[in-house]
C-alpha cells in the first residue's frame, strides 16, 4: 500500500510538471562546445504605433547582444549590452533549452488587441506565443506558457551583464 502511495505521488507530481524531460537532448542544441545554431528572444508589446520590446540574441559562438525593438516592422536597434559566454554557461543554456522543449515549442495562443508576444527562433525555428486562450484547453495553455517562460528566462540569465 504504502509502495503504491508513493508511486502514484510521484505520477501525480509528473503530471502538473510544465517541463519536458531534457535526458540527453541538451546535445541536440550544442555542436563542438558552441550553440548549433543561433538563438534569438523577443519580448513585444503592441501598440498604436506598432510592436516595441527588447531583443535578447546569441551567436553560436556565445557572442550576445542585447538592446531594442522599434516600428515600424519590429527592427532591432543598437545593442544595449553585449557579452560573451563561456562554454559552462553554453552548456548550461542548451541544458535549460533542451529541459523546455526548445524544439518542439509550438506556435501558441491568439492575438488580441495590443499585445504582449514572445518569439523564440533558434536557427530557422521560430516560435510566437500570443496572449489570447486561442483553442487551447486552460492546463495545455498553461504548460505551453510555462515552456516560453522558462526558454526566456534561461536566455536572460545568461544575457546578463558581469559587474
Amino acid at each position: 500500500m504504502r509502495c503504491s502511495m508513493c508511486l502514484l505521488s510521484i505520477v501525480l507530481t509528473g503530471l502538473s510538471l510544465p517541463v519536458v524531460c531534457a535526458g540527453d537532448k541538451s546535445r541536440d542544441y550544442l555542436k563542438d562546445g558552441k550553440l548549433k545554431e543561433p538563438i534569438e528572444v523577443l519580448e513585444l508589446q503592441g501598440g498604436f504605433a506598432g510592436l516595441t520590446g527588447t531583443y535578447y540574441a546569441i551567436e553560436p559562438d556565445g557572442s550576445w547582444s542585447t538592446g531594442p525593438v522599434k516600428p515600424p516592422r519590429s527592427k532591432k536597434g543598437e545593442p544595449k549590452a553585449r557579452g560573451k559566454l563561456n562554454a559552462a554557461q553554453l552548456a548550461q543554456l542548451s541544458k535549460a533549452l533542451a529541459t523546455h522543449g526548445l524544439a518542439t515549442l509550438p506556435n501558441h495562443g491568439a492575438p488580441v488587441v495590443n499585445p504582449k508576444v514572445i518569439i523564440v527562433r533558434f536557427g530557422k525555428k521560430s516560435s510566437e506565443l500570443q496572449p489570447g486562450l486561442g483553442k487551447s484547453t486552460p492546463e495545455n495553455d498553461k504548460a505551453v506558457r510555462a515552456r516560453y517562460a522558462g526558454v526566456v528566462q534561461a536566455v536572460k540569465t545568461v544575457c546578463q551583464e558581469k559587474k
